[in-house]
């Protein structure tokens, strides 16, 4: 249970929200972010995060008032919506945005459900299969939470499978988020490879020659490693790009932090499609009416 001075702290913060939201846009933030997940009656809320800023304005003094007392007072609000044991059991995971050019806080929140399916089966005296009912299996919308709790296993390593299989030169990744300036002068957030390691330099030459790196482009550049990865469609297979044309929308906590290769990607990606198929295969597309 929290203690009385932790709730005086949150009601505090909580009635000086408004003031601290004006002087962050008097120093001109657009949209801040806040991101929480709890998991095992555990769970953190992140610190707060610049996404826009209008045109003129300093970001890295508006991040550095964020990470002071005005960061604090909007962490204790998100605490306040929260409420008591958002983090226990399977735990809530979501996202506050204080949107300072419309004057509205959003809060997108998930829930992880554990289900409990009850099945039914009659067989004959010979021991033959009769009959088998359950209530859940054959449902398409609990099916989608199967396949959406399937995926939820998987961390952001494992969320670029598809990249660890389509580029097996390469051993791990960092890609980080920084703040650039649009073309209207405002400021957006913008992710960027900041290291990349190779299996070996064999490895790094074959993948260079495949993705045909010009000499005008300095293969050593992080940025055109980047494009050429992520944005390019070279090396893609039917000419399609594997994530749309950008950098993979992978958790802010890994942000900056080297994502290395799985042992075997190409396994772990066949298990994870087996269990959505064998979801897929249980469920009653064309139930009878």
């Amino acid at each position: 249970m929290a203690s009385d001075n932790h709730l005086s702290k949150i009601n505090m913060a909580f009635q000086n929200l408004e003031s601290v939201l004006d002087t962050l846009k008097t120093q001109g933030a657009s949209t801040i972010e806040i991101t929480y997940f709890g998991e095992g009656d555990d769970g953190a809320i992140e610190p707060p995060s610049l996404k826009t800023c209008t045109a003129g304005y300093d970001s890295e003094a508006i991040e550095a008032a964020l990470d002071s007392g005005p960061g604090d007072t909007l962490i204790a609000f998100v605490e306040h919506i929260l409420g008591p044991g958002w983090e226990n059991g399977t735990g809530l995971s979501g996202t506050v945005i204080f949107d300072l050019t419309t004057d509205t806080i959003t809060h997108s929140q998930e829930e992880e459900v554990i289900q409990c399916n009850y099945n039914e089966d009659t067989y004959t005296l010979k021991g033959d299969l009769l009959r088998s009912k359950t209530d859940s299996e054959k449902n398409p919308a609990k099916a989608l939470v199967k396949i959406k709790n399937i995926l939820r296993e998987y961390t952001t390593e494992q969320k670029l499978l598809a990249f660890w299989v389509l580029y097996p030169e390469i051993k791990s990744i960092t890609i980080y988020e920084s703040m650039e300036m649009d073309d209207e002068g405002g400021w957006t957030a913008h992710k960027v490879l900041t290291n990349i390691e190779f299996i070996d330099d064999k490895a790094e030459e074959t993948l260079r020659k495949r993705l045909e790196l010009s000499e005008e482009k300095d293969s050593d550049d992080l940025y055109w490693w980047g494009v050429s990865l992520f944005i390019d469609e070279k090396g893609y297979t039917e000419d399609k790009k594997l994530f749309n044309g950008e950098f993979p929308d992978i958790e802010e906590k890994h942000l900056g932090f080297t994502l290395e290769r799985p042992e075997d990607p190409e396994e772990v990606l066949s298990q994870t499609l087996y269990k959505i198929r064998s979801v897929l295969d249980s469920v009653d597309i064309y139930p009878s009416l």
